[in-house]
């Protein structure tokens, strides 16, 4: 979607409406509206298939915790383009970061779908057939890219 614009309009006119279409979009609103409460009616990682992948993050300290948050804000716009969820347990709670915020308290099924789905892994990217796609030992944002531009589906998004 990105070339497809950049192919159109450059420079500022570019950007502006970039960010017109992510922050604009339907999906992006549906998530966000769920977060204008503080809470999240999501019960279950499977309403998300679909729509969006999703990234489940094992922290293991608010420093750690820190660290991804600076790296996800950094990179705001690729994960916004490649139609990503970020879930984050730590301490046995989990908080979803989308679009550049999190959403507020998640219900007891999804820290348990969470924790099922993230087994022994640090780090596991869920594609948008909600399969697992690949496991991470670390966030390598790069790398789950990659990982993320290399399946058919998201070559057909392009």
């Amino acid at each position: 979607m990105i070339n497809k614009i950049f192919t159109i309009f450059s420079g500022a006119t570019c950007l502006a409406v970039l960010l017109s279409v992510l922050v604009f979009s339907p999906e992006t609103k549906a998530l966000k509206s769920r977060s204008q409460t503080g809470t999240s009616e999501l019960s279950s990682l499977n309403e998300l298939r679909w729509q969006y992948r999703l990234l489940i993050v094992n922290s293991d300290s608010h420093a750690q915790t820190d660290e991804l948050l600076t790296e996800l804000a950094s990179k705001q716009l690729a994960l916004v383009d490649r139609k990503l969820v970020v879930f984050i347990l730590q301490s046995n709670k989990v908080r979803m970061w989308t679009g550049g915020q999190f959403v507020g308290a998640l219900e007891d099924s999804i820290v348990q779908d969470v924790k099922v789905r993230l087994a022994d892994y640090h780090t596991i990217l869920i594609g948008l057939d909600g399969g697992g796609k690949a496991s991470y030992d670390g966030l390598l944002l790069n790398e789950v890219f990659r990982d993320i531009d290399g399946m058919p589906m998201r070559r057909r998004e392009r």
